[in-house]
């Protein structure tokens, strides 16, 4: 009896569905495609995180400016001081000074040729700040470095 209970028990087992190799081959293959073909996606959209932020950054560094300008030309000074005032900063870590003190966040560092951030230099750009014409306006740029 213990013989047949034996037996119909490894019956049982023997005949259970299980995978072959073969399959546990072709699913790995398929989630490896489906994994390539995700990541280029998923990195695509950390480079454009990357860019929004430093556009953000540009815009808070541009209301600096708007600021700045606003404060230097108000009561009984003209538009006309500020502009000289700007021209007269040569260099963009110049003007970064005439503006820091209406950034919100400190994060901005002035080396090379412009201004920069972390996310800026993770994405190979930096800031300029534009010449301040008769006409025009000063502005801020994106530029690669």
């Amino acid at each position: 009896m213990t013989a047949g209970r034996s037996r119909k028990s490894c019956d049982s087992l023997c005949g259970s569905p299980s995978f072959t190799l073969v399959e546990l081959l072709i699913t790995i293959a398929v989630i490896a495609i489906i994994a390539a073909l995700a990541y280029p996606s998923i990195s695509g959209v950390a480079q454009q995180a990357t860019t929004v932020v430093a556009r953000q950054q540009q815009v808070e560094l541009q209301q600096a400016l708007d600021a700045w300008v606003v404060a230097e030309s108000s009561g009984t000074s003209s538009l006309g001081d500020a502009r000289a005032k700007y021209s007269a900063a040569t260099t963009d870590a110049a003007k970064l000074a005439l503006v820091e003190g209406y950034l919100k966040n400190a994060f901005f560092n002035s080396g090379g040729t412009g201004v920069t951030t972390g996310e800026l230099n993770s994405a190979g750009l930096e800031l300029r700040f534009s010449e301040w014409t008769e006409t025009g306006y000063p502005s801020v740029g994106m530029h690669k470095k």
